[in-house]
């Protein structure tokens, strides 16, 4: 996926490499290392701000709705903000919303629902409140980031699926998500508190 970081060479890379059908090959294997599927989730991202990569990326959409949903939902933090990415960027781009379908969108929508609500408390404690043992400090600033750039990008992944064609939550994934909403926007940490005040009014909250 290094290739892809530019997003000037994106177009002849996709052409020549054909690097999305790679991705799904190595979300197929299993027991690949977490670092290879977030590898391959990246691919994903990358090529759907691409319009002639979007093209392949729908013409699999079964395919990548499958190996979406099939990742362990107690994985890592940085395969969990990678697949949240990928959720995100299929709901912003209206030529990808067919790997959400009515199935893959409602199921996404609550996956990423859980994951913000499992590390969003995490975040919204005062630095301070994480007791660490002398020597941890910098191990434990560093987990502090990991976890609010991953429920950055849950709540951003949640709010792009609720503005998605198809894709509403129903009455008790509504409260959750105004709840959600509501702790969010109390976050210090800026992303975070984004994209909760913009879940709060999506919401009606």
């Amino acid at each position: 996926d290094s290739m892809l970081r530019d997003a000037a060479s994106r177009t002849s890379v996709h052409r020549a490499a054909q690097p999305s059908a790679m991705a799904l090959r190595l979300l197929r294997t299993s027991g690949a290392p977490a670092w290879g599927y977030a590898s391959a989730l990246r691919v994903f991202w990358r090529l759907a701000g691409l319009a002639e990569a979007r093209t392949a990326l729908a013409a699999d959409s079964d395919s990548w709705s499958k190996a979406f949903l099939a990742l362990d939902p107690s994985a890592d933090s940085e395969l969990l903000r990678e697949a949240c990415l990928c959720f995100r960027a299929a709901a912003e781009q209206p030529g990808l919303r067919s790997l959400l379908g009515e199935d893959c969108g409602h199921r996404a929508l609550a996956r990423c629902t859980d994951i913000a609500e499992t590390v969003l408390p995490g975040v919204t404690l005062p630095c301070e409140a994480a007791a660490v043992k002398k020597g941890e400090e910098a191990s434990a600033r560093q987990e502090r980031r990991q976890l609010e750039a991953l429920a950055a990008a849950a709540l951003a992944a949640v709010c792009a699926l609720q503005g998605a064609a198809g894709v509403e939550a129903d009455a008790e994934l509504g409260d959750r998500l105004r709840t959600l909403g509501s702790a969010a926007s109390k976050a210090s940490q800026s992303e975070v508190l984004r994209w909760g005040q913009k879940l709060c009014r999506d919401c009606g909250g």
